[in-house]
């Protein structure tokens, strides 16, 4: 039908068809990672080139609560409050090996 009056259209591709599409293999749209637990994960590529170039992935998709002490430690915040965070389920449990 809209081939008959001349309308510009095209399939559209379900989540199998998208990653095999010519075009966003072209592009690179998608590009697979190790994650935090070694296992591949594919990631929506950063949507600009920079000097025709892709970005690189620096740090992969982390375990919930992976850098939680650490970003707290950067705000001040010690040991013991750390803790106290966490006893009171105001955190999730920390990954690291001083976790509670």
């Amino acid at each position: 039908m809209f081939e008959a009056h001349g309308i510009w259209h095209a399939a559209v591709n379900d989540y199998a068809d998208v990653v095999t599409d010519p075009q966003v293999v072209h592009n690179k749209n998608f590009q697979v990672v190790r994650g935090a637990t070694g296992a591949p994960i594919t990631l929506v590529s950063h949507p600009v080139r920079y000097d025709g170039k892709l970005p690189e992935v620096r740090l992969p998709p982390q375990k919930l609560g992976a850098q939680t002490e650490e970003i707290l430690k950067e705000l001040g915040y010690d040991d013991h409050q750390l803790e106290d965070l966490s006893s009171k389920g105001a955190v999730g449990a920390f990954t690291s090996s001083r976790a509670p």
